[in-house]
């Protein structure tokens, strides 16, 4: 039986985080994090919480008014992420359930899910039914669109941890300047380091093929979004006449597109958004439809509650690491021997420092 918990009330807060190393991307460069830390409060007095990067501020503040908003229709209901995701998606049905009434709907999930592992008292990787393991990571921060030698100075420093793999952002004016920064990076790692490229949806299907072959020869562990990410049939050819594997699914919005990417055979590797494709109820079933599909299934951000899902995800890949939300975690998660383990406690293990909070706070 699951705890009885019932809604009392949702707190939202915009932090703005410094970054390390810019992300710099084939799209933008993204200097400071935009997260928006909810809180989902219960009469019984435990707290769900999750957060999420929201890419602009702005993202964070339109969140937070959805969020507000859901309060209204859901105050007083028990703490049930399926009845309350059904009376979410009705209440905001016209105005269609994506976008940010999508990551709102899917950031009170987590929550939810958070609440009923703590009220349980069990780690939420063992109340989902699995068990606690440490998971292969690969450190995303960092190695963007810049110079090879910033390229290879920030690779060497990214192993800090014993991460075996490190994603390298790619889209430059030419094919010259990616394979350059593949060689920058290549050059200052140590052999076994896998190297996860990343194109942001940078290129066109033909010019995807052209930079793709040449890159075939360089080792990589995939090449992530090189085209538009819901042009399922350009991403199939790229995947059939490549042969570095092709990964997709950060842009899943919710199960059934990852369900008609997979019909599509669209990838080799998936990679599903926590918040993107509906929260812990949804990546189970973005799991369930890895499983019989046999793709390996990778996370995208948010590792601090990823690695908990890895516990009930069989076809389990690699951790997306990125250390963007430590700076206001009262327990920063640890990276031992390049892998994470979801600490043994009761939930996620989310839980905020107060002070850090304050210090970094959105007007």
């Amino acid at each position: 039986m699951a705890p009885v918990l019932t809604i009392r009330s949702i707190r939202s807060r915009g932090v703005l985080v410094p970054m390390k190393w810019p992300l710099g991307t084939s799209a933008q460069t993204v200097r400071s994090a935009p997260l928006l830390l909810v809180d989902l409060e219960t009469e019984e007095g435990i707290t769900g919480r999750t957060y999420l990067f929201c890419y602009m501020p702005i993202g964070a503040a339109l969140v937070a008014r959805v969020l507000g908003e859901a309060l209204g229709a859901i105050k007083g209901e028990r703490v049930d992420p399926a009845q309350l995701s059904g009376k979410l998606r009705r209440h905001f049905r016209l105005i269609a359930v994506t976008g940010l009434a999508g990551l709102a709907l899917a950031a009170l999930d987590v929550a939810c899910w958070d609440a009923l592992a703590i009220a349980a008292g069990k780690p939420l990787a063992e109340y989902l039914g699995g068990k606690r393991k440490a998971i292969p990571a690969y450190n995303s921060g960092g190695l963007g669109l810049i110079s090879p030698e910033e390229l290879g100075d920030q690779a060497e420093a990214l192993l800090e941890g014993g991460f075996h793999g490190v994603k390298l952002r790619l889209g430059h004016a030419t094919l010259a300047g990616d394979l350059a920064a593949v060689g920058a990076v290549r050059k200052r790692l140590p052999d076994g380091i896998a190297i996860m490229a990343d194109y942001n949806q940078a290129l066109t299907v033909e010019e995807a093929l052209k930079r793709g072959h040449s890159l075939d020869g360089e080792g990589l562990a995939w090449i992530e979004e090189p085209i538009e990410h819901d042009d399922y049939a350009g991403c199939a050819r790229i995947a059939r006449e490549l042969a570095t594997p092709v990964q997709i699914g950060e842009n899943f919005s919710g199960p059934h597109a990852m369900a008609a990417a997979l019909a599509a055979k669209a990838a080799d590797y998936m990679m599903p958004d926590l918040m993107r494709i509906g929260g812990v109820t949804g990546w189970m079933e973005a799991a369930s439809l890895g499983a019989t599909a046999k793709v390996p299934l990778s996370s995208h951000l948010l590792p601090e509650v990823s690695a908990s899902l890895f516990a009930v995800t069989p076809t389990a890949h690699w951790l997306e690491y990125v250390d963007w939300a430590s700076a206001i975690l009262a327990e920063p998660f640890r990276v031992v021997d390049g892998k994470v383990t979801p600490p043994d406690v009761a939930g996620s293990g989310v839980k905020w420092n107060e002070e850090a909070v304050e210090r970094y706070r959105m007007e």
